[in-house]
C-alpha cells in the first residue's frame, strides 16, 4: 500500500544518514574515499525523500567537509614545488575551518600540511629569501596550536630568519659606508654578502640595484676612456654628455675624464659654468680658439 512504501522510504532514509554519520565520525584511512562515498550516499537519499529535514544540511556539510579535504591533499602534494601556494591553502583552510562534515579528521590533514612546508620554508630561509618564507611560517605557526612541536620547529626558523635578517643589514651598512668612500668595489664584494644571507629584504635589493646601476656607469666610463684613447674624443664627449646623473662616488672619476678630455681638445683653460634653471655652459679663456677639423687643413680661427 501507499502508506507501507513511505513508510519503507522513511526507513531506507534514515539508515542511510545513520550509515553517512558513520561514515563522517570514522572515515577510516581513507578519509577522501569516505567523503565522496558519503556524498554520493547523501544525493541519492535526496532522490528517495527530498524534503528530509537534516538531508539538505548534511549534503551542504558534506560537501563542504569534502572541498576542504581535496585542497588540503592537493596543496599538500604540491608543497615541495610551490610552498607559497600550498601556505596560502592552509592559511585559508584554517580560516574556515570549523563546521566542515569531519572537522577531527580535516585537522589532522592539516598539520600534515602544515608539517610538509616546514622544509621547504627552512630551505628559503637558507637561502637567503627571508621575506618569501614569512607567510609559510605564519601559517604554520597558526596550525601548530594543534601540535606543539610544530611551533617550536617554527620558532627555530623565525630565530635563524632574525639572524640572516641582522647580518644582512650590517652588511648593508658597511658596503653604504664604503659607497660614502667611493670604494666601489669594497661596495660590491658586502652587497654580495647581504644577498648570500638575505637577498629579499627591500634594503639589501635597493642596494643590489644600486651598486648594479654605479657599476654600469663606471663601465661606461671605461668605453668612454677607450674611446679617448684612440683618439675618437668627439665620441667619447657625446658619451659623457649622454651619462645619466653622476653618483657620488664617481664624480672624481668623471671630473678627471672631462679635464682630460678639454686638454685633449685644446680646451685646457676652458671650465663649464653650470647654473641653476640654465644648463651647461662651456667658457674659454685662451685669446684664440680653432674651430673645425684639424686634419683636412679648414679651420676657421676667433679671435677674443
Amino acid at each position: 500500500s501507499l502508506a507501507q512504501d513511505l513508510q519503507a522510504r522513511c526507513e531506507r532514509v534514515e539508515r542511510g544518514v545513520a550509515q553517512v554519520r558513520a561514515l563522517l565520525e570514522a572515515p577510516g584511512p581513507d578519509a577522501l574515499g569516505a567523503l565522496r562515498q558519503a556524498h554520493a550516499q547523501v544525493d541519492e537519499l535526496l532522490r528517495v525523500q527530498a524534503d528530509h529535514p537534516e538531508l539538505a544540511q548534511l549534503r551542504d556539510a558534506v560537501a563542504t567537509g569534502l572541498s576542504a579535504l581535496e585542497a588540503c591533499l592537493a596543496a599538500k602534494a604540491a608543497a615541495a614545488m610551490d610552498p607559497g601556494a600550498a601556505a596560502a591553502t592552509l592559511t585559508s583552510l584554517w580560516a574556515q575551518r570549523g563546521p566542515h562534515a569531519s572537522p577531527v579528521h580535516l585537522d589532522t590533514h592539516l598539520l600534515d600540511l602544515a608539517e610538509s612546508l616546514l622544509a621547504p620554508a627552512g630551505v628559503l630561509v637558507r637561502n637567503g629569501r627571508i621575506h618569501a618564507a614569512a607567510p609559510i611560517l605564519a601559517a604554520v605557526r597558526a596550525v601548530a596550536e594543534l601540535r606543539p612541536e610544530l611551533a617550536a620547529a617554527v620558532d627555530r626558523l623565525h630565530v635563524l630568519a632574525r639572524e640572516r635578517e641582522a647580518h644582512a643589514a650590517a652588511q648593508v651598512l658597511v658596503a653604504e659606508t664604503a659607497l660614502q668612500q667611493r670604494d666601489l668595489g669594497r661596495a660590491a664584494a658586502h652587497a654580495e654578502q647581504a644577498e648570500c644571507e638575505a637577498a629579499d629584504l627591500p634594503a639589501v635589493r635597493a642596494l643590489r640595484e644600486r651598486v648594479q646601476q654605479i657599476t654600469g656607469q663606471a663601465t661606461s666610463l671605461d668605453r668612454i676612456r677607450t674611446l679617448a684613447d684612440d683618439g675618437m674624443l668627439t665620441d667619447a664627449q657625446a658619451a659623457l654628455a649622454g651619462m645619466a646623473p653622476t653618483p657620488p662616488c664617481l664624480r672624481t672619476r668623471i671630473f678627471d675624464m672631462k679635464q682630460s678630455l678639454a686638454k685633449a681638445q685644446g680646451f685646457a683653460e676652458a671650465f663649464v659654468l653650470r647654473v641653476d634653471e640654465g644648463g651647461e655652459h662651456l667658457v674659454l679663456r685662451s685669446e684664440s680658439i680653432a674651430i673645425g677639423n684639424v686634419r683636412d687643413g679648414k679651420i676657421g680661427r676667433a679671435h677674443v
